[in-house]
């Protein structure tokens, strides 16, 4: 091999390991949307039940995105991929605040991705979060009367005296607010025979219980051991 020869591999090898060391993506490791979103869920161990959920609905959209498109692994999503899936929701009527909670919350399960060497940074900060203003925030949308009393006629009879049943009833009987049912106890609650009272969470009410046979004191549904999840169990009267 002449000098020459040897000089030029050289040169080729410098250039490849610039080349490395410039290119970003040369250090991602693989990663499915899936795989990371169950890695950043699996972190929020100190959130409740109910905040879990919501990550986890407000980011399955785009792991089927993903799955829609083929991408099996972060390291190929790029900002043309997020822009795309942003259009894609628009598209189906979702509203602005809907945007800005389902995309603020993949934006932090992007970011999560991104600590962990599974995508580039300017993927998670393609995300357009738009930013609402305080009229924007309130929801003036109200339940009508026969839809709440459909719901908790199914509550009653699928889920009974599940969490679900006996927060909404709680909820649309006495107008609470959720921050005051979710810190309700049973030190809180006294139980009588056909009325309910509660006391020590700002505001003290009596509520008539539904007049049903089945009807039986409220029991707190057992957690499972996955985080998020809550298993239903009918509660039948003793």
């Amino acid at each position: 091999m002449s000098d020459d020869d040897r000089d030029f591999e050289e040169v080729m090898d410098r250039l490849d390991e610039l080349k490395e060391s410039i290119d970003p993506e040369a250090d991602l490791e693989p990663m499915s949307p899936r795989e990371a979103r169950e890695d950043w869920l699996d972190r929020q161990e100190e959130k409740a039940d109910s905040t879990i959920r919501s990550y986890e609905d407000r980011t399955i959209h785009f792991i089927r995105f993903c799955d829609d498109q083929g991408i099996d692994d972060l390291n190929d999503l790029s900002t043309r991929d997020i822009k795309q899936y942003e259009s894609e929701r628009i598209s189906q009527g979702i509203t602005e605040s809907t945007q800005k909670n389902e995309w603020g919350t993949l934006a932090r399960m992007l970011e999560h991705a991104v600590k962990l060497n599974a995508v580039l940074p300017e993927v998670a900060e393609a995300l357009d979060v738009p930013e609402l203003s305080k009229d924007q925030r309130i929801n003036t949308e109200t339940l009508p009367a026969q839809r709440a009393q459909e719901i908790l006629d199914n509550l009653e009879r699928y889920e009974y005296a599940s969490r679900e049943h006996v927060s909404f009833m709680l909820i649309w009987r006495t107008t609470m607010r959720l921050g005051a049912i979710y810190g309700l106890d049973l030190g809180t609650c006294t139980w009588r025979r056909t009325t309910w009272s509660g006391s020590g969470v700002g505001s003290s009410r009596t509520v008539t219980r539904p007049r049903s046979s089945t009807t039986s004191s409220p029991r707190p549904r057992r957690r499972s051991s996955t985080p998020g999840t809550v298993q239903n169990r009918r509660t039948t009267r003793r």
